[in-house]
């Protein structure tokens, strides 16, 4: 894969919302609703920039006949799939904490 394509949207992916993680672990007064929904939003970020963006560029860098593999078809869809699945799970995560934050 050639990183002058990936590598700079992939590290800021990372860096930016593995910030946003870390402030949030840090510290107790951080620990909102809110900012338990955003650090969900940072950790599926980091999940794109970390499986899904690679997979994706080197998929598409690829020559149509290869393309066409059905195992590489395969693993396109999984990297493209897998983030969002793990972002839902935290937003489901989420959403009991918003209700009970409201009563």
């Amino acid at each position: 894969m050639n990183k002058d394509r990936s590598g700079g949207l992939e590290q800021s992916g990372r860096g930016g919302n593995g910030l946003m993680v870390a402030a949030v672990v840090a510290d107790r007064r951080l620990r909102t609703v809110t900012n338990t929904f955003m650090v969900s939003l940072a950790i599926s970020d980091i999940l794109i920039a970390t499986v899904n963006m690679p997979v994706q560029l080197w998929y598409y860098s690829m020559s149509t006949t290869l393309r066409s593999s059905s195992r590489l078809q395969h693993l396109q869809h999984n990297a493209a799939v897998v983030p969002r699945h793990v972002n839902l799970v935290f937003l489901l995560q989420t959403v009991p904490a918003v209700v009970l934050h409201q009563q």
